[in-house]
């Protein structure tokens, strides 16, 4: 009798566990995240109502039933701390951004962490939901660290409004003014390797405004927002093969969707020490998170699930990416180009490919082929000029483009820096 009532004890204590995760769960996807993360937190539902449902039901089998449920229970969970542990201390730590951060801060308090504006949009909306704004980059005048495929740490100091730029270029007249994601901010290697670096070896006076993560939407706020600010010749619309996913998130974004139709600027420039505040204050969390946090949420566990379950060439599959080309991001586009027009600017739509479109056994291979046609299509119908980044490095040889994974290395970023140059004289 002892034993059956500790057996139901233990059972108890287990489904009360997973009862608490189920609340944190919900507090995560529904009111952390300002109601709009079910999407991402459907799967950690479902498992956890599993295990509540199996464990609830285990009350009425037998002692024996219930010791190999606690047996294999044990099993499972020791097996993936296992696995989580690894991944946390022998597992690549030369890519756990957390981990850096932290044994820098041990010298020098004055670090950040990049968070994309998409990263606010997708997880973070609460913090600015208040405000009538999201940020278009990141925190100003700010040592900044960014990410290691190249086998260092690339880091950046942000400028005044907090892009990958010297401060100074605020000031100056500008040559060209290049808008897009990260593959334009230069993610992963130093301020003097990335696009705009390598274009001002050409003599050239280049502002910077991508940033990790930005889509069409917030690209268009970007010429909005910060283009007024400078006096410049050339805008260059560098395009990425994952905007159209970044623009089906953009678009169910009230603020952002503003920009399409108002056209008018929310003067972030003035609003950048708020900006700095609310992710300064998230930056403090962030700090306190310890490595046993980031380890008993099973964090590297879940990207290696999410990875090996949801492949990228099936996310989104069921997205019409011919509405999203033929009237969304045309209508971004023509917009961005009558801005520029008015304010006697040349407008450039530079396509970017990724490391996918050079390695046809790439998950992506298909898709980015696919879509490419009827994007250039698009942009030629808007008469809009177009350097087509592909077609100009075809040659070349993709491995010493880039690293094993990820974005371009330093001589890639070159590379595309020269072909840029040659197809704007």
């Amino acid at each position: 009798m002892i034993k059956k009532n500790l057996l139901n004890i233990i059972i108890f204590l287990i489904i009360l566990f997973f009862t608490l995760v189920l609340f944190f769960i919900f507090y995560r996807s529904e009111i952390y995240s300002g109601f709009s993360r079910f999407d991402y937190y459907k799967k950690y539902y479902f498992i956890t109502l599993f295990f509540i449902f199996c464990f609830t039901i285990s009350y009425f089998f037998s002692e024996k039933i219930k010791i190999i449920s606690f047996i294999i229970l044990f099993i499972i969970s020791s097996t993936v701390y296992s696995f989580e542990i690894y991944l946390h201390y022998i597992g690549k730590p030369k890519y756990d951004t957390y981990k850096e951060y932290k044994k820098r801060l041990e010298t020098n308090t004055k670090w950040a962490v990049q968070f994309p504006p998409s990263h606010i949009i997708d997880y973070y909306t609460t913090l600015f939901s208040e405000k009538n704004f999201l940020p278009l980059s990141g925190i100003s005048n700010v040592k900044t660290l960014h990410c290691n495929e190249n086998d260092y740490w690339a880091t950046y100091e942000s400028d005044r409004y907090g892009f990958n730029n010297q401060d100074k270029i605020w000031d100056s007249k500008i040559d060209i003014a290049l808008i897009g994601d990260s593959y334009t901010a230069g993610a992963c290697v130093n301020s003097e390797d990335n696009i705009s670096g390598n274009l001002q070896k050409f003599d050239l006076n280049v502002l910077n405004l991508g940033y990790g993560g930005n889509g069409p939407l917030i690209q268009l706020a970007s010429i909005i927002e910060y283009i007024p600010l400078v006096e410049t010749e050339k805008i260059l619309w560098m395009y990425s093969s994952n905007d159209l996913d970044d623009l089906n998130k953009e678009k169910k974004n009230s603020t952002l969707t503003s920009y399409l139709k108002k056209k008018e600027s929310l003067n972030l420039h003035k609003k950048q020490e708020v900006i700095d505040k609310v992710y300064l204050n998230y930056l403090k969390n962030y700090k306190k998170q310890s490595n046993f946090i980031s380890i008993i949420k099973l964090e590297r566990f879940r990207k290696k699930l999410n990875l090996i379950f949801k492949p990228k060439e099936k996310i989104n599959i069921d997205l019409d990416y011919g509405d999203l080309i033929n009237q969304d991001l045309k209508k971004i586009l023509l917009t961005a180009k009558r801005i520029s027009e008015n304010n006697n600017q040349d407008f450039y739509f530079v396509y970017v490919p990724g490391r996918e479109s050079f390695y046809s056994n790439s998950i992506s291979y298909k898709k980015v082929n696919r879509l490419k046609p009827k994007i250039i299509t698009m942009v030629e119908s808007l008469n809009i000029r177009i350097i087509d980044l592909e077609e100009l490095l075809k040659d070349e040889i993709p491995s010493e483009m880039f690293p094993k994974k990820g974005h371009y290395n330093s001589k890639g970023y070159q590379l595309i820096a020269e072909k840029l140059f040659e197809n704007l004289q």
